[in-house]
This record gives C-alpha cells, sequence and structure tokens, in this order.
C-alpha cells in the first residue's frame, strides 16, 4: 500500500521505490530535472550518465523545479487480495525453529512445498507484490495482483465515500494511538491494532477480482500519514539459486521474514510489556535500480527483498531503537543452509551487493557487523557508489557553470555532508579531533 499524500520531489529526492520485480525506483524513471543551481539559475538536466547521479541526489544541486518522468501506458489491475495462514503464505525455510504460536504438526511437507511454489511465482509473475504480518495474527494479508484488467470492467477503487471513511479512520487512529494508547499495555495494544486492521483489509476470489486502473490500485488505502509511526525498511538483494544461478534464491526472503517474527514472540511471549513491534512486518519484491545511491543498486537480474517493521509513534524510543537494532542484525546477518553469510555477493557485473536501508526510513544510529552505520554504508555498501555520484554532480555542475563545492557550500546538510561529501565519517570524525585540539592549544 503507497502513501498518496507525498510530494514528487520528496518521494524522489530519496530514491523511493514502489512493488514489483519489473519495477524500479521512482529516480530510475526520470528524464530530465529542473533546478536552481548554486549560480542562482535554472538549469536542466537530461544527460543519462549525470541523471544517474542527479536524479536522486537529496538536493545537492539546489532547488528542484521540475521533474520530468517517463512513464508506462495506464493498465489496470486486476486485484485479488486473499488472507492466508502465516505459515503457508511465506513458508519458514529449512529447518526454522518456527515459534510455538504456530502448530507446524498439522502441516504436510507437500503442502509446504506448494506454498512455496506459489509464493515464487507471484514474486516471478505479478506485477505487484506485498505480503503483510499484522503482529500474532493466524493469517497474512497478501495483495499480489497481475495488471491484466480489462478496462471495460473496471471501477474506481475506493470509492469516494470510502477514501473519506478510511481517512477519518486513520486520522481517528492517530489521535488514539497518541493519547488513549499511551496507557494500554503493548499486548492489547498489538490485539486491537492487528484485529482491526485485518479486519478492514479487503479480501477476495478470482470469481471476484477487484478491477481498476492501476494508480487507484497502488494508492488503494488512503489516509495514512494520519497514522504517526516509526519504520525502519531495508533492501535485501536477492541471490541467485545455487543449483541454477539464472534464477533467484527467494530462501532469503524466507529467513528475513521468518526471522523477524520469531524476534517479535521472543519478546512478546516473555513479557507482555515488552512489545515494541505493534504494526506489520511487510515485504514487497522490488526490481534493481541503475542510480547510483539507489539501495537496490545492482540488484537487476534476480531483484530486491524490500522488508520493512513499523509501531506506532506512542512506543518508547528506546524500546524501539532496541528492537530495530536487533533486526537490523539479523537482516544484514542471514546465513546460507551452510552457515555462510549471504552478503554480500557478487552479481554478474562483477559488483558486490549489500544489505541496504531505505534512505527515507529510519537507520542513523545503527551498528551493522560493529560499525556505526554511517562507515559501514560510506566504507562497505556503496563505497564504489559514491564516487560514480560525487562523478555525476561534478559533471553536471560544471554544466552549469560553478563547481560541486559552490553546491555543497549553498545546500549541502549535516546529512550530505558526512554521508556524501569529500570526505568519510571517519575522516570527518579525525578532522573534527584535530581541529578541537588546534583549538584547545591556541585557547592555552
Amino acid at each position: 500500500v503507497i502513501m498518496v499524500e507525498i510530494t514528487f520531489g520528496g518521494s524522489n529526492g530519496p530514491i523511493c521505490h514502489g512493488s514489483g520485480k519489473r519495477t524500479t525506483t521512482l529516480s530510475d524513471l526520470v528524464a530530465s530535472i529542473e533546478f536552481v543551481n548554486a549560480k542562482g539559475e535554472l538549469q536542466t538536466v537530461d544527460d543519462p550518465v549525470q541523471l544517474k547521479s542527479v536524479s536522486g541526489c537529496f538536493g545537492m544541486l539546489g532547488i528542484v523545479t521540475s521533474i520530468t518522468m517517463k512513464l508506462d501506458p495506464l493498465t489496470f489491475a486486476c486485484m485479488i487480495p486473499q488472507k492466508k495462514r502465516v505459515e503457508l503464505s511465506i513458508p519458514p525455510p529449512k529447518g526454522f525453529d518456527v515459534p510455538k504460536r504456530f502448530d507446524m504438526s498439522e502441516i504436510s511437507k507437500d503442502s509446504l512445498k506448494e506454498a512455496f511454489e506459489v509464493f515464487r511465482d507471484s514474486c516471478d509473475n505479478d506485477y505487484y507484490v506485498e505480503y503483510f504480518w499484522y503482529p500474532d495474527q493466524d493469517e497474512c494479508w497478501i495483495n499480489s495482483w497481475k495488471n491484466d484488467g480489462d478496462p471495460s470492467d473496471a471501477n474506481e477503487y475506493p470509492t469516494p465515500f470510502v477514501v473519506k471513511i478510511q481517512e477519518i479512520q486513520l486520522f481517528l487512529g492517530g489521535v488514539i494511538n497518541s493519547t488513549v494508547f499511551r496507557f494500554l499495555p503493548g499486548r492489547l495494544q498489538v490485539s486491537i491494532l492487528s484485529n482491526l486492521a485485518m479486519e478492514s483489509s479487503p479480501e477476495r476470489d478470482s470469481s471476484n477480482p477487484i478491477v481498476t486502473p492501476l494508480i487507484e490500485a497502488i494508492h488503494f488505502r488512503r489516509g495514512i500519514h494520519n497514522m504517526r509511526c516509526y519504520d525502519m525498511e531495508w533492501e535485501i538483494p536477492i541471490p541467485a539459486l545455487k543449483s541454477d544461478p539464472s534464477k533467484p534464491d527467494y530462501s532469503v526472503c524466507q529467513k528475513a521474514w521468518w526471522a523477524a517474527i520469531k524476534a517479535f514472540y521472543e519478546h512478546f511471549d516473555k513479557d507482555e510489556n515488552d512489545v515494541p513491534m505493534r504494526l506489520p512486518l511487510e515485504m514487497r519484491i522490488t526490481g534493481g535500480s541503475s542510480v547510483n545511491l539507489a539501495p537496490q543498486y545492482g540488484n537487476d537480474k534476480h531483484g530486491t527483498c524490500s522488508i520493512e517493521i513499523l509501531t506506532p509513534a506512542n512506543v518508547k524510543r528506546k524500546e524501539w531503537k532496541s528492537f530495530i537494532q536487533e533486526i537490523t542484525d539479523l537482516w544484514t546477518n542471514l546465513k546460507t543452509d551452510d552457515g555462510e553469510p549471504i552478503h554480500p555477493f557478487m552479481n554478474d557485473k562483477g559488483q558486490l551487493l549489500y544489505v541496504r536501508p531505505h534512505w527515507a526510513k529510519e537507520w542513523e544510529g545503527l551498528t551493522v557487523h560493529g560499525k556505526p552505520i554511517n562507515e559501514y554504508l560510506v566504507e562497505d555498501a556503496y563505497k564504489d557508489q559514491i564516487q560514480l555520484f560525487r562523478e555525476g554532480l561534478e559533471a553536471a555542475a560544471k554544466a552549469g557553470g560553478y563547481s560541486l563545492k559552490d553546491a555543497e557550500q549553498l545546500f549541502s546538510t549535516k546529512f550530505t555532508r558526512e554521508m556524501l561529501g569529500e570526505f568519510t565519517p571517519a575522516e570527518m570524525r579525525k578532522k573534527w579531533f584535530w581541529n578541537l585540539i588546534f583549538k584547545g592549544i591556541c585557547c592555552a
């Protein structure tokens, strides 16, 4: 479910994405971008090489005034949303220690195998692929569909009346979360939120699909911005299948999905007040990207597992930060069946593919493999991409008659200086340290 109430600039700048293996990021669709540059002049960049940097550059070159995008002709979604047992939506990986909440004794190996084939087929062939698990629910809500609907069967979805209802529901939900829910135990909050969410999620079968314009299907849930929450998302490259490198190994999705579910229950079963995750675990399958700083960069062949966890804004920050660090440790340390690290691995172009966070969601303050995440991103996950990124910005700046340093003096932020500047975070710390020593000597 992709939010409607955002701007093109706000979603393009940090390289946001949609869903489906055939889709790229929003920034990949940019054909030209116009901005007020460091000279105070309007500049347009449409060079394909420069656009790989400029289309998703966090506003580093100036104030964006116009974006031209390449769009597909309008098609129609044939939505068949389903509710299915958690164990048979995204089946647990082989040998996984499934939480006791789920009774695996009555599920045969054949049923699990069949469920995985359905999941794999959806990942490979559906236009839009999205899975939700609301905490402590027996079922997942699956929102995966093809864009082969017949226009003559199409209806507006949701209707204007339902849109208003959704907006009011989520507004009231936001108010209740920030007031009444503050005084309720976490376990009770989970029960109320999860049951209401599942009850309000649509369900159809093949005899009664929802056929609607694609843009309505992507944005069918309105007013989401009214429900304030914390949200962490990681983009996990999908490796090749060991037995057949031409095919993706979707077991990485199973492992990430069930690792989060197990982590939830390790808290939930221990203490009714230790429930940091109270909103859904969500996963989409997305494609790769050619944008230099896209988290999906290089994942073109087998795609990306885009997976996130959410919780209401009434959860204590310390509690939430501890939990997202726990999940980060799990998702950045996924192992093969032989116990070897899955990431990073090399794609067929010789590029190392790392697990990377969604730029526009929570990641600051985390650690990855014992490193502060800023250092992990600059020194490992984006080491080669940042150089390409800066080269693209320098070329665009030169074409506009100014330097990248000129642009950085006017438009840089603490984030861009630390992460995407001339110096790495470690080098920045050294400069800060020696400047401090120098000032101390001068003062003395």
